[in-house]
């Protein structure tokens, strides 16, 4: 007797290998974005623990200075789940309708939670401009006055501009005298140029030019000639600000995006419809713990 049970057990693969060429279909751009990291627990917590001064010359005969050193915030990230399902009916079931309707949503599913996770990290950005989404600092994301100890950086200007080769050697210059809490420059350098589509031609110009752009000078253009931003650029189409453009840098935990569950697939059948549930779920969860892994201008 050929039951709905047994009908589940043959049309889950084909369904599940769907559901992965949706899932393939929508190009990863969070990770070239965020350090990911696999997590085991409910929650993870990132502590920046206060920053030694300078080491001071010791006179002979003298004693050691000793600084202060302690824990100066904590971020904290907690995974959320995102999930999506669909339901076959009996009667699709019955009338032998299942097959082709089935896959072609387990694909449209695949495509639906892969596209999910991308608008999840783009709106870090999209929301890092805001005063409603704070970090552990006490201050968003891009902003003139990051807190470290008793010094403050800037991972964005005082007045918003385009991308440009000027503006981009005022992110290198500002990003040059990034110092910790204890005044020490940080050395941080910027790795990859992120835009919104209509930044993409701006975005070619301005790193793969040898002369410089926009001038009648012929000069050589500094930011591919000093390789300015080494892992080149990546055209971000969830991005809601069409001038908005970032640069990611080396700092080892700035944009940090911590998985605790991959995707998980499930199927069984409705006792009250006899309907079959098809559903699937990860968790995961974006964010920063150093902002300055990243310097952004949200254009003029």
């Amino acid at each position: 007797m050929i039951n709905r049970s047994m009908i589940a057990k043959q049309l889950a693969p084909g369904l599940f290998a769907k559901f992965g060429d949706g899932m393939r279909s929508v190009p990863k751009r969070y990770n070239k974005m965020f350090k990911t990291v696999d997590t085991e627990r409910a929650y993870e917590e990132i502590v920046q623990v206060g920053a030694m001064p300078l080491a001071q010359v010791k006179q002979e005969g003298q004693s050691v200075s000793y600084a202060g050193y302690g824990e100066e915030r904590t971020y904290t990230f907690r995974p959320f789940t995102s999930a999506l399902g669909f339901i076959i009916t009996k009667e699709a079931i019955d009338d032998n309708q299942y097959e082709r309707g089935s896959t072609a949503y387990a694909t449209e599913l695949g495509r639906a939670m892969a596209t999910a996770k991308e608008v999840v990290h783009a709106n870090i950005f999209n929301n890092g401009f805001s005063g409603s989404y704070l970090g552990g600092d006490g201050v968003a994301l891009f902003s003139t006055a990051h807190p470290f100890g008793s010094y403050t950086n800037a991972n964005t200007f005082s007045a918003q501009v385009d991308l440009t080769e000027s503006a981009l050697e005022l992110a290198y210059t500002t990003m040059s005298g990034w110092v910790d809490g204890g005044g020490k420059l940080v050395g941080y350098e910027p790795q990859r140029l992120l835009v919104a589509p209509g930044g993409r031609f701006t975005a070619e110009r301005l790193l793969k030019s040898t002369g410089r752009v926009d001038s009648a000078n012929n000069d050589v253009n500094p930011v591919r000639s000093l390789d300015l931003v080494p892992d080149g650029y990546m055209v971000n189409p969830f991005y809601t600000d069409p001038d908005a453009w970032f640069l990611t840098t080396n700092c080892p935990q700035g944009l940090m995006s911590f998985n605790r569950q991959g995707i998980e697939k499930r199927m069984n059948e409705d006792t009250d419809t006899y309907s079959l549930k098809v559903n699937f779920n990860e968790r995961y969860v974006p964010g920063w713990a150093n902002a300055l892994g990243v310097f952004g201008s949200s254009g003029a």
